[in-house]
């Protein structure tokens, strides 16, 4: 009937509206309206589930990667009941929320799907990367600010911003791009923001990236692999080194120096030797209730008495977690929280790779390799998973990656096996 012809052009129209409300949320605006952009990525979502196309959803539930996010929220929720003392405890369960989302937002966005899609995405995460290094130069140059933050924390702001510059240069592996140099400026604007935000772990995490777009493109472009690849990391990883010397000296850089200083005497800058005081006093936390932890708002409180840095207090006194994933997760939830953690990172990655071959699926491997690779190497000495900004966008990204970037909508395509 035409009638319902209409409708469904309608509601495609709507869910059309959504999906790019959500994409300008958790790339354009994620580091210049600091956690505000997680809400504007989260609702558009929600409400697509007035739209929702079940077949879609189903798709979307039997992906194995959607089945491993739903995995984590489970064991979460296990752990939680499990040291819940009062109702509120459980209430931590509703910080993971975007977890189960990840289900509706990939059937959002396959419903989108598109062989330019892609493109759109590396050209929102190079928007995003270039609004991020704008807003970043005008805080620091502008109003003095000694480390750009994007109205929220430095950290997520370098963090986030060397991620969507790597990600927008995963355009240059799309086949017939006529944009390439364009998006090749995109690691240039993410170092740009780990410099500007003062970062150290970004900037590592922005060579582990390098390194990952160089594999690729030695197998994606023609020419004399060896070249290809000394080419495209020497070039990026000169570049990277020469912005940072620009603005010499930087603390962006001093993590090289506080690895060699651990190595020569077991000490470091202060921040360092703080964050080593956490890690040790949480790891003997975490021996004490292996199996399900302590509760997730109890980490801090718990690892406390193993504390011997007298400045841990006085830098932080309100400090609610131990400045890595896999230790708030062990203490917060035990192994099962653990467990959860290793699930949460490895879902894109499966999505993916159990995905259609078509012409986007070397972007897309990519891309969830890079989101990955990145915040777990950021999630060693900052906290991807605590606060809903970050953890907002890595699921949110994954469902973009995975059901967007697609040549047609997966129901219509012969899965991987």
């Amino acid at each position: 009937m035409l009638w319902l012809t209409r409708l469904a052009e309608i509601r495609l129209v709507a869910q059309a509206v959504l999906g790019t409300l959500a994409m300008t949320g958790i790339f354009v605006l994620a580091c210049r309206v600091g956690s505000l952009a997680a809400y504007l990525g989260i609702v558009p979502v929600l409400l697509s589930l007035v739209l929702l196309d079940w077949r879609a959803l189903a798709t979307s539930l039997r992906d194995r990667g959607t089945q491993l996010f739903l995995l984590a929220f489970a064991l979460l929720g296990i752990a939680f009941a499990i040291t819940a003392k009062t109702g509120g405890d459980m209430g931590a369960l509703v910080d993971f929320g975007v977890f189960p989302l990840y289900a509706a937002a990939a059937a959002l966005f396959m419903r989108l799907a598109s062989p330019l899609a892609g493109k759109m995405l590396a050209g929102f995460a190079l928007t995003g990367a270039g609004v991020a290094t704008a807003y970043g130069l005008y805080q620091v140059v502008g109003l003095h600010i000694e480390r750009a933050d994007g109205e929220f924390i430095s950290i997520f702001f370098s963090d986030i911003g060397v991620f969507l510059g790597f990600l927008a240069l995963g355009g240059t592996l799309l086949p017939g791009s006529r944009w390439r140099a364009v998006y090749a400026l995109g690691p240039f604007l993410g170092i740009a923001c780990a410099i500007l935000g003062q970062t150290r772990t970004s900037f590592l995490a922005a060579i582990a990236m390098t390194i990952v777009f160089a594999i690729f493109a030695v197998q994606t472009w023609r020419g004399p692999a060896l070249l290809r690849g000394a080419l495209i990391a020497g070039g990026i990883i000169i570049a990277a080194g020469a912005g940072v010397a620009a603005f010499a000296p930087m603390r962006a850089f001093s993590g090289f120096e506080a690895i060699v200083q651990v190595l020569q005497s077991g000490r470091a800058d202060e921040s360092t030797n703080i964050r080593f005081d956490l890690y040790q006093a949480g790891f003997k936390a975490f021996t004490h209730s292996p199996f399900y932890g302590y509760g997730w708002y109890h980490r801090f409180e718990m690892a406390q008495p193993y504390m011997t840095n007298p400045n841990v207090l006085g830098f932080w006194p309100s400090l609610s977690h131990l400045h890595n994933d896999a230790l708030n997760f062990s203490v917060g939830a035990g192994l099962l929280g653990l467990a959860a953690y290793i699930c949460a990172l490895a879902a894109p990655l499966v999505s993916v790779w159990r995905s259609p071959i078509d012409s986007q699926y070397r972007f897309r491997l990519y891309a969830a390799l890079i989101l990955t690779v990145g915040f777990a190497i950021m999630g060693l000495t900052d906290v991807m998973f605590v606060f809903e900004l970050p953890k907002t966008v890595y699921c949110l990204a994954a469902a973009v990656i995975f059901g967007f970037c697609t040549d047609r909508p997966p129901q219509a395509l012969r899965a991987r096996r």
